[in-house]
């Protein structure tokens, strides 16, 4: 687990792009998570983004910033956990933007039929090699931002890729090659 502090900058930037997202895309899941795959991910980003882990570095945007992404981060959580309100959060999503390209990848996507529907949250239970699936689906839509210049969804979707599969070679190597171009682009503009 990334345990690294992030920085003011990009607490800030954290808050201004969460306003865009939807729950799934804040929390880093797929529309098919679990309960347990909710439950892990809320605890992987409130540990990141928790105001606490902030409050000795004395400064009140920070801490602002922090209490924003926090509060996003478990809006997410209670919705997505409750059934109802995951329903008609779903609902929404369908007929509004924010229903992203990588959502609508990930729902379009084939499905094995040796799934089982999990009654409970109806929801697909995560069957083994899925974390992989997932993190190639997320290298390929980060490649294709990257290649028409979209540097902040191709930073979302790798983090998204590297979350799901951190040893992978090639979702690090073009992870390298984006986060160099983010630094060549801000030095360029100062």
């Amino acid at each position: 687990m990334n345990t690294k502090l992030p920085s003011k900058e990009e607490l800030e930037a954290m808050g201004r792009i969460m306003e865009g997202l939807s729950y799934y895309q804040i929390l880093k899941i797929s529309t098919l998570a679990s309960d347990n795959d909710i439950r892990d991910a809320f605890h992987r980003e409130a540990y990141l983004y928790h105001p606490d882990r902030f409050f000795g570095m004395n400064d009140a945007e920070v801490l602002a910033s922090s209490k924003k992404v926090y509060g996003k981060i478990v809006e997410a959580y209670r919705t997505l956990t409750s059934r109802t309100k995951r329903e008609d959060y779903d609902k929404s999503l369908r007929g509004s933007e924010l229903l992203s390209s990588v959502e609508k990848s990930i729902e379009n996507a084939p499905i094995a039929e040796s799934r089982d529907l999990n009654e409970i949250t109806a929801v697909r239970k995560k069957e083994k090699g899925a974390t992989v699936n997932s993190a190639m689906r997320f290298l390929k839509m980060a490649q294709s931002a990257f290649s028409m210049g979209d540097l902040n969804s191709a930073k979302m979707n790798i983090q998204i890729a590297l979350n799901a599969d951190p040893t992978d070679p090639d979702i690090n190597y073009l992870n390298q090659k984006i986060l160099a171009e983010v630094s060549r682009k801000s030095k360029s503009s100062k």
